[in-house]
């Protein structure tokens, strides 16, 4: 269990003031704007620019060394009355690599914005930090640093950075800053953090209570309570949320029983004993298993091939061995491969992780490890991370603002899902308990995922996502509590646990998720269709996965 500070202090009189603070030699440099590119996906008809901005390393110091950190906006073509700045997560995603899905998301609904991110420091563009040794391509695991790598990375970062300039309060400052150096007369600013970045925006709206108009938080990550150590043990938990509700539905429990998760358990045990030991010797390992689901459930159109999946492991018959490795041969491959950037900085995932997102008093790493094990679904993060602390990570003080709260009169609109692995429901609930001020508002979308402005889809097919209707909605009128019926035409309530012939076939090379019989009636014609919609469903996951 989560143990944190009760003591609660709301920032808000006394907080940082953007008028007083910025010095005028930073607030009148010239900023020099370069049209660039949607992140890997070419020019659009809207295309973005970048530039470099000049800030402190230390904000505590502003007339010492400074740092620059890069800045992309995308401009209307219309008469704008908004800028909204969107804030990527991890810790250690770069703002300006994530934009595209951002825009997506928002301008495509409504053409009155000006849209703009950063890479906060330590990510992309913004002095990322990075071992060039451990990430080069013929390291041990190429840009990914492996488990044996971090002594000599460690070093490095501790040789080449001042990593205690590294911090989410010097992040959240540079924002308060590029958000006063960048605002226009007669425009609104919002400021919407996603994951991780809530964090960073619950701590700048500490910091500036009352520079912009509204601040949104999508999957929140509470100022308490994070999490960072506990991740594994969360991500199983929403599991078994997710199976309960398979225990709800007549056709999932026709397949797995009047406790799924309890006949899952029962089937992962088996499987790691050697029941049906074909499919481990084809690749599919208890380990990998254990990834697949939690890879799965963090995508609404694909956490239903689990309860099928381990259907198939439990009867084991030749057909659901052919399927297995299928999946194994076929679908992972593609799925579980590296993101093909070097843009993040799992360095500063590490570095703000241990320094201020633990439990007030974390377990071993040996322990979590053995708990690892034994969970249906884990990313094997938590005992990692816990050893990097062990080993000496050089982690920074917290400051005053640590485990605090923003003042109650900043409007604030959250939003959060109950199968969402990475910021928990009953976790972000401690932000919902804290941030009660008359517009701060507090929003469950039932079924969604992690981001639920990218996975609350609605049955209207022409319409937005409901989290996106609803944050649309709040930035109209922060004064009032936003309209939340979309929620009453959520397409994930209930979920549909029978899946469909196109996913079927792209993860198990089969026409059922659950069964192996070919629908013979299909004409050749069809059968193409479906392969090319299969490949298009493959297309998106690997495009769209968080």
């Amino acid at each position: 269990p989560c143990q944190c500070n009760n003591e609660r202090y709301y920032y808000g009189e006394n907080a940082f003031s953007a008028e007083i603070d910025f010095p005028e030699e930073l607030l009148s440099q010239t900023v020099h704007w370069e049209e660039c590119e949607f992140f890997y996906s070419g020019k659009m008809w809207r295309n973005p620019e970048c530039a470099d901005i000049t800030v402190p390393l230390y904000w505590e110091n502003p007339e010492g060394e400074t740092m620059t950190i890069q800045v992309k906006r995308s401009r209307s073509l219309l008469k704008t009355t908004k800028q909204i700045w969107f804030l990527d997560g991890g810790p250690g995603y770069a703002g300006t690599a994530g934009i595209l899905n951002f825009y997506r998301t928002n301008s495509l609904w409504d053409w009155t914005m000006d849209l703009y991110t950063l890479d906060h420091r330590g990510t992309g563009n913004s002095n990322r930090l990075g071992c060039p040794d451990q990430e080069a391509e013929d390291s041990e695991e190429g840009y990914k640093i492996s488990d044996n790598e971090w002594y000599a990375c460690i070093d490095y970062l501790e040789v080449n950075y001042n990593l205690d300039a590294f911090t989410a309060t010097q992040a959240a400052k540079d924002v308060g800053f590029v958000v006063e150096l960048l605002k226009e007369e007669d425009k609104e600013v919002f400021v919407q953090g996603h994951s991780y970045g809530t964090y960073l925006g619950h701590r700048y709206a500490q910091i500036f209570p009352d520079q912009s108009d509204g601040l949104i938080l999508d999957s929140v990550v509470p100022s308490v309570c994070s999490g960072f150590d506990r991740m594994d043990i969360l991500i199983n938990d929403v599991a078994k949320d997710f199976f309960d509700i398979c225990k709800e539905d007549e056709f999932c429990k026709s397949k797995m029983g009047d406790d799924p998760w309890e006949k899952a358990d029962e089937i992962f045990k088996n499987f790691k004993e050697g029941h049906c030991k074909e499919v481990s010797e084809s690749g599919l390992t208890p380990e990998l298993l254990q990834l697949i689901a939690f890879g799965s459930l963090d995508l609404w159109y694909l956490r239903i091939i689990l309860p099928a999946l381990y259907y198939r492991i439990d009867r084991c018959s030749e057909k659901d061995i052919n399927a297995l490795k299928y999946l194994v041969d076929n679908f992972l491959p593609p799925f579980l491969e590296p993101p093909p950037t070097r843009q993040f900085s799992e360095a500063l995932l590490n570095h703000i992780g241990l320094s201020e997102m633990m439990s007030d008093n974390p377990i071993s790493s040996e322990v979590m490890e053995e708990i690892d094990k034994t969970l249906l679904a884990t990313g094997h993060f938590s005992y990692k991370k816990l050893q990097l602390l062990e080993k000496g990570w050089p982690t920074y003080e917290v400051d005053e603002y640590y485990q605090q709260w923003a003042s109650q009169d900043v409007p604030i609109l959250m939003l959060n899902s109950n199968l969402d692995q990475r910021t928990p429901l009953d976790e972000a609930r401690i932000a919902e308990e804290n941030l009660t001020g008359p517009n701060q508002y507090f929003i469950e979308i039932p079924n969604a995922n992690h981001g639920v402005m990218f996975s609350s889809p609605v049955k209207n097919i022409f319409a937005p996502d409901c989290g996106i209707q609803i944050v649309l909605d709040f930035i109209e009128d922060p004064l009032e509590e936003p309209n939340t019926s979309c929620l009453d035409n959520l397409m994930l309530v209930p979920i549909n646990f029978q899946g469909n012939p196109l996913l079927a076939l792209g993860v198990f090379g089969t026409w059922d998720l659950w069964d192996n019989g070919i629908n013979t009636t299909l004409s050749d014609d069809q059968i193409s269709l479906i392969e090319k919609e299969a490949e298009k469903i493959l297309r998106d996951l690997r495009q769209q996965r968080p």
